[in-house]
């Protein structure tokens, strides 16, 4: 890959990174601010955190494009993967809160047939999550709360980054039978900024603890691509590249178990 290239990514996900904390502190500040008006005014809804863990489901790979004539330039994933997650809900004010959270979805992945490298790196993975490769997304955001004394609802939109297929690099050279010298490069990257639109509801078991039921969508704002490049005795001859949004769109259910931290009541 050109190395201008290269930076401009690396620069990217520096800035994506920088936004995605100042979200959260900005988030934080603002809850810091609510619960100061909240010490004076009697308010029917807490300023309270939600842990929501242990939420395990499936991830159905809804994107569509797996007959595109140029979509074996890419990896395939299975078309539903168990999933895992874990959020942090704050809320802060009668009507809204922020979020941050982290989903694991672990992919049976097979890797495109112009790949041609060892993946060291992704055989530890699979080695130590059991054949499967995991792949994360991370996305903090705003929430609506809609609450009673046992149902909670919580609307939610937020931005963050995923990696939906592992990116690859791989950059090999061979002798032809007539002496010519082929080099073959190829680039498979599928990670990249997503809008998160979701929604959770909660059924208090207890005063502290809750089950969750929760429905996730999310949506890349980034192209995946795949693509081969050949060239003999540098002169270029083959030049192929797939590109799509839809890799990686992702459609979540799960249930889980949380729990409260400061006073919930209405």
């Amino acid at each position: 890959m050109n190395p201008k290239h290269l930076k401009f990514l690396k620069k990217r996900k520096i800035f994506f990174y920088s936004g995605l904390s100042a979200l959260m502190l900005s988030g934080l500040n603002l809850s810091v601010q609510a619960q100061d008006s909240v010490s004076h005014v009697e308010s029917h809804k807490r300023n309270y955190v939600k842990v929501e863990i242990f939420s395990v489901g499936a991830s159905a790979d809804i994107s569509g494009s797996k007959n595109h004539p140029d979509r074996e330039l890419m990896g395939t994933r299975q078309d539903i993967a168990l999933s895992s997650s874990i959020r942090i809900n704050h809320l802060f004010s009668n009507k809204i809160g922020w979020y941050a959270g982290l989903k694991l979805d672990y992919l049976d992945e097979k890797s495109s047939a112009f790949y041609d490298a060892i993946p060291v790196g992704e055989i530890l993975l699979r080695v130590f999550y059991g054949g499967f490769v995991p792949a994360y997304t991370v996305d903090a955001g705003l929430l609506y709360r809609t609450e009673t004394k046992r149902w909670d609802i919580h609307p939610r939109v937020g931005f963050g980054y995923g990696l939906f297929l592992m990116d690859r690099d791989s950059d090999k050279s061979k002798t032809l039978e007539d002496g010519s010298k082929q080099r073959n490069i190829y680039t498979q990257r599928a990670s990249g900024s997503l809008l998160n639109v979701g929604i959770s509801s909660h059924y208090f078991v207890s005063r502290k603890s809750f089950i969750s039921l929760n429905a996730t969508l999310q949506q890349p704002l980034e192209k995946s691509y795949g693509e081969l490049s050949t060239t003999i005795d540098e002169q270029p001859t083959v030049n192929r590249r797939y590109e799509s949004a839809g890799i990686g769109r992702n459609l979540t259910l799960s249930v889980g178990y949380g729990f409260t931290i400061g006073k919930r009541s209405l």
